[in-house]
């Protein structure tokens, strides 16, 4: 039973639509670390922050807002936004990182000259948490060539349940540390395992067979996970491949992985299902809602279908999880009467988090509307 057909599209023009401001503000100060690192997000990626802005975010209090503060940044390639952490209050691990992001920017040189610094340092010989020293002693690698406390913690056999540091190792870990990872497998905790295995065979093809191996005695929860960590670092289709052997045998895990197999595609076949059913669940929706964000090439008469299929689907509601997934995706497909919908839905709540997204949706959409419409007066 399907959700097609049920209502009627109604052409509606964008100067019809009246578009609320995002009040970023107030987002960037909500007592919610997740509202606050969200819209911190999304202002980064569309240039909604200025530099003064990024300078008082850095003194935000939760380590989670100033991670995605500093990763966004990075993404970005914003040198001046990231110079700007070395003002804050900052644990070792965020400095170290901080250091490893602007180098791989271009600024090993200042990064280098910051080693031992009474402000503004990064101590490669951190004695901090688990993560501090782990992170601290990936940059003394990397930056410094120096692997004398990488050894003293492979020695040592605990390894940090965290996925920051995961994704440190992804992005700044040497070759010399997969490889060292690598033949640590058998000491990772239950909860690490899965993803950082993953993690490992992102950065080397010739960890499959470990991976292969290791993935038998995966859990259902640690099979979603890996796939989850293949589908957020866009893994290419030779890796996601790897995983069907592993899959096989796991109806909920194969799931997953084959939505993550169809963001590489542009067949709207294997989204149409879960955006009309009735029945579709919330991992159904926001594969479906992931993959429409993956592609950034659908024709007019795609985003036409498209719009057919998630209007009802708008109107009958989501689920807040969902809603940053539209977000993601709004400008992709939707028009002007997508805006329409969108506000209403906006008006009609009054959970933050609901109008946080409602609101980023409506502004990024529209402002891609409005440059497809200055672009069409051009021609």
């Amino acid at each position: 039973m399907t959700l097609i057909g049920c209502v009627k599209p109604v052409e509606v023009s964008l100067s019809e639509v009246k578009i609320p401001e995002v009040e970023w503000s107030r987002w960037w100060g909500h007592s919610d670390a997740s509202i606050r690192a969200r819209s911190i997000e999304i202002a980064i990626h569309n240039d909604a922050m200025t530099i003064e802005d990024v300078g008082f975010k850095w003194a935000d209090e939760s380590l989670f807002v100033r991670e995605q503060l500093a990763h966004h940044l990075w993404q970005t390639q914003s040198i001046e936004g990231l110079q700007m952490g070395w003002s804050a209050d900052l644990t070792d691990q965020e400095a170290c990182r901080l250091a490893l992001q602007l180098s791989d920017l271009g600024q090993r040189e200042d990064v280098l000259n910051r080693v031992g610094m009474d402000a503004g340092q990064w101590n490669p010989f951190s004695e901090g948490s688990l993560e501090d020293r782990w992170t601290c002693a990936m940059t003394a690698q990397e930056l410094l060539g120096v692997s004398t406390r990488i050894e003293g913690l492979v020695e040592l056999g605990d390894f940090p349940l965290s996925m920051p540091w995961m994704l440190d190792v992804l992005h700044f870990g040497t070759e010399r540390l997969i490889q060292t990872l690598h033949t640590q497998v058998e000491w990772f905790e239950e909860g690490l395992r899965a993803p950082l295995l993953t993690i490992l065979r992102l950065r080397n093809p010739e960890i499959q067979a470990t991976l292969l191996t290791e993935s038998q005695s995966w859990s259902t929860e640690e099979c979603l996970d890996a796939v989850d960590m293949l589908w957020n670092q866009q893994a290419e289709m030779d890796v996601l491949t790897d995983f069907d052997a592993i899959v096989e045998e796991n109806v909920d895990c194969a799931g997953w992985l084959s939505h993550a197999k169809n963001q590489w595609e542009q067949d709207l076949r294997s989204v149409q299902e879960p955006l009309t059913s009735l029945v579709s669940t919330r991992d159904d929706l926001s594969a479906a809602f992931r993959v429409l964000s993956a592609n950034r090439t659908w024709s007019p008469r795609q985003r036409k279908r498209i719009r057919k299929w998630v209007h009802p689907r708008l109107k009958s509601g989501l689920e807040n999880s969902i809603l940053s997934d539209v977000s993601d995706s709004v400008v992709d497909w939707g028009d002007a009467s997508t805006l329409r919908i969108l506000t209403d839905l906006r008006l009609s709540t009054l959970d933050p988090r609901a109008q946080m997204e409602l609101q980023i949706a409506i502004w990024c959409l529209h402002q891609q509307l409005m440059k497809s419409e200055g672009e069409s007066d051009t021609l």
